[in-house]
């Protein structure tokens, strides 16, 4: 979970807070959206850990790059800005840059893994196979890896390997990086490492260049705790998820080419910035209980998201807690465009939906004529009527019965309740044979 010691968010309700000491070192081996009920004195304060990211203020941790060491070229310090829960992002998470002018410099070498113990800043370049950046830091480290032009394929093993820290930077130069697993993930004991880039920690990517990330057998980002993405570009391929995060997944700025079985999840989701361009076969965007220490939640603040997904069961944005839209742009091309157990809120932002604007959102939208019961694109109503004026092609409804003023269902579809163990519903079988309402049965859900 956010370590509140190195969160500025935390000087609104308390007079001090905590910083950590830095050591560097290295070695070589084979809860949800802020309330709008906060008052005038937390809005300010929130609005002075924005104002500290972009002019370089702030705590130990959040110290922003100027210099470089002699090894690599100067650079000067860029940071993102957010409007709103700014207590997801430290002040060095929005920073693009790293601090560079102590940073130890790592060469990969094909078919040895390299081993980092303690904080500190690493600039890492290489084009190699069969290598793991392993890092197992105390508990109370933070630990920056600088991709600075790294191809690595490996084979069964994550690129980089998150054992232990307090917190992980990943950050790319403004260069071109490339990481990738090809087959099924060796598991390192009882641990799973199932990603790319696999965290036991808080893990942050941030940067100026391009990542991207290949997995051909599972995800491609997985933290077991937070993880924060504010900036860079990232081209992300994955069989099975692309960013997964047990606790908060949150998103402040870069640019996102997804392709995944399912693009994000995690416990509570927000996005208050960045341009996302998602395919997905399963969900576009998932929240669901990985724990139960915060809400879970879809939020969407700001950022441009275009979620194109697959046919068959699959919900653009599914969330197993609220779903709230209070800003941004949000392109949906999908059969079910939202899934959510709690509230659905639009509170502001543009919402298309197959190509048109909607002003509100209910379970669960449809594409097209037929579906889950709620509200339907293209006129139909999930109790199976149909509006004032609109026709439905002469098909007769569900057992014999009529719609009201001699509207019909289209074929084979059956509108509100649930459809019988087997029988098709829009088209599709439903879960164990039964679908209620907008939503899939809550024992379906698989993530």
């Amino acid at each position: 979970m956010k370590k509140n010691n190195n969160i500025k968010m935390a000087a609104i309700f308390s007079a001090a807070f905590l910083t950590g000491a830095f050591v560097i070192g290295c070695g070589a081996t084979g809860s949800s959206s802020l309330q709008s009920a906060l008052n005038s004195a937390a809005a300010e304060g929130i609005q002075s850990l924005i104002s500290e990211a972009s002019t370089g203020s702030g705590s130990t941790e959040e110290n922003s790059s100027t210099t470089t060491n002699g090894t690599t070229a100067t650079t000067t310090s860029t940071a993102t800005t957010v409007s709103s829960d700014s207590d997801l992002y430290s002040k060095r998470d929005l920073s693009q840059t790293a601090d560079t002018s102590s940073a130890k410099t790592i060469t990969l070498e094909s078919g040895k893994n390299v081993e980092i113990t303690e904080e500190g800043v690493y600039v890492i370049k290489g084009n190699v196979t069969e290598s793991t950046i392993i890092v197992s830091a105390p508990e109370e480290a933070k630990v920056q890896l600088v991709l600075d032009g790294v191809t690595v394929t490996n084979t069964s093993t994550p690129v980089i390997y998150v054992k232990a820290a307090d917190k992980v930077f990943v950050t790319t130069t403004s260069s071109e990086n490339t990481l990738t697993v090809t087959g099924s993930f060796t598991s390192d004991g009882d641990t799973n490492t199932d990603a790319v880039i696999f965290s036991k920690s808080d893990l942050t990517l941030n940067g100026t260049g391009t990542l991207t990330i290949v997995s051909k057998a599972k995800n491609a980002v997985s933290s077991k705790d937070d993880l924060v993405v504010t900036g860079g570009t990232y081209v992300i391929t994955a069989a099975k998820k692309g960013f997964e995060a047990n606790d908060n997944l949150a998103f402040a700025g870069g640019t996102f080419t997804i392709s995944a079985g399912e693009a994000m999840e995690g416990t509570n989701v927000v996005f208050d910035g960045g341009t996302f361009d998602i395919t997905a076969s399963d969900d576009g965007v998932n929240a669901t209980a990985n724990t139960t220490d915060i809400p879970v939640a879809i939020t969407i603040n700001g950022g441009t998201l275009n979620i194109k997904m697959g046919s068959g069961d699959t919900d653009a944005l599914d969330s197993n807690g609220d779903l709230i839209i209070n800003g941004g742009t949000v392109n949906i091309t999908a059969q079910f465009a939202f899934d959510f157990d709690g509230k659905g809120e639009l509170n502001g932002g543009t919402v298309t939906v197959n190509g048109s604007e909607i002003t509100s959102i209910s379970n669960s939208m449809m594409m097209g004529g037929g579906g889950r019961g709620g509200r339907m694109q293209g006129g139909n109503m999930g109790n199976g009527t149909m509006p004032e004026g609109n026709t439905n092609g002469g098909q007769t409804a569900p057992d014999g019965q009529t719609f009201p003023n001699g509207r019909t269902a289209p074929d084979g579809q059956n509108f509100g309740g649930q459809a019988p163990d087997g029988q098709n519903f829009g088209g599709q079988m439903a879960p164990n044979g039964n679908m209620r309402g907008g939503r899939k049965q809550a024992t379906s859900q698989t993530s």
